[in-house]
């Protein structure tokens, strides 16, 4: 087994344990938060090599230490590294959103002083994508069983301590849908998921969404045309790739609107209530989750 350290220097007004606690992402296979710690562990799968990754922050800079099979060389190193990155929103700039925070009022400014602003992501699009039509029309118990059925020796190797990773497409395309829905109980997500595994494994320009200058509209299109993926997808995909100028709407979303504002007709009242937000929509919801948390 062999060790590798990285120190990532974190941006300003950054904090692990809100970044992975702004949605549930840490709850989902591979990921796996540690309160008492306050620490981050999850595995990596690049280029067919399964890594152990455990994160914690130290004051303004996150410790990472790698653990692999065999040696990492300088290019597997980077590579990893900017997966690391992506998944803890080391390169999310939040100047934007405190600027509209600070606008609206004194509580939501203090809410990105102290670490709101970014979420939780995995190291690839294309996890964030599965994982995002394992959590259509099903409850969140389920979508935690899709992830850890998916995490497994089925389609993956484990890491040095015994984690499996994320399978890659590739890993999807060796079943057929109805042996994946044996497998996996992913029901009648089996075809999209086998078709969703062909279009990455197929296009590289999924992995380029966020650094190839594709706009909003772009991603849009690119995300709606996946089998599979309606409206709640795909805008929740165009959260999770930066774009935060509309709020999915699932039961969560409805709830909450529900139990707050009495609302019946969640889509018209969004629009109406978090128009100040502009594109930083979404975390005008988000905060406002937190507030009344907080109180």
């Amino acid at each position: 087994m062999h060790k590798t350290r990285i120190e990532f220097k974190c941006p300003e007004y950054y904090d692990l344990e809100t970044t992975c606690h702004a949605h549930g992402w840490k709850s989902l296979s591979p990921f796996s938060w540690n309160d008492s710690e306050i620490s981050l562990e999850y595995a990596i799968n690049y280029n067919g090599v399964s890594v152990d990754v455990m994160t914690k922050q130290i004051d303004n800079c996150i410790e990472a230490e790698l653990f692999t099979h065999k040696k990492l060389n300088s290019t597997d190193r980077k590579k990893i590294e900017k997966m690391i990155i992506r998944s803890l929103g080391l390169n999310i700039d939040v100047d934007k959103l405190l600027s509209k925070a600070e606008k609206i009022g004194p509580a939501y400014k203090k809410l990105v002083l102290n670490g709101s602003g970014r979420l939780l992501r995995s190291p690839s699009i294309w996890e964030d994508t599965v994982k995002t039509l394992f959590t259509t029309n099903c409850t969140w118990a389920l979508t935690k069983k899709m992830c850890e059925s998916a995490c497994s020796k089925i389609f993956s190797h484990p890491t040095p301590n015994g984690k499996y990773p994320f399978p890659s497409p590739k890993s999807f395309l060796k079943y057929v849908p109805e042996v994946l829905q044996e497998i996996i109980p992913v029901g009648y997500r089996a075809d999209y998921l086998w078709y969703i595994s062909k279009s990455f494994s197929e296009k590289n320009i999924f992995e380029g969404l966020e650094d190839s200058g594709f706009d909003r509209r772009q991603s849009e299109v690119i995300f709606n045309d996946l089998r599979g993926f309606g409206r709640y997808a795909t805008t929740h995909m165009l959260v999770l790739i930066g774009y935060y100028d509309f709020i999915p709407i699932d039961t969560e979303v409805t709830s909450f609107l529900k139990s707050e504002y009495r609302v019946r007709k969640p889509e018209s009242f969004i629009k109406r209530h978090y128009k100040k937000w502009g594109d930083q929509m979404w975390w005008g919801y988000k905060f406002d989750k937190m507030l009344k948390k907080l109180n």
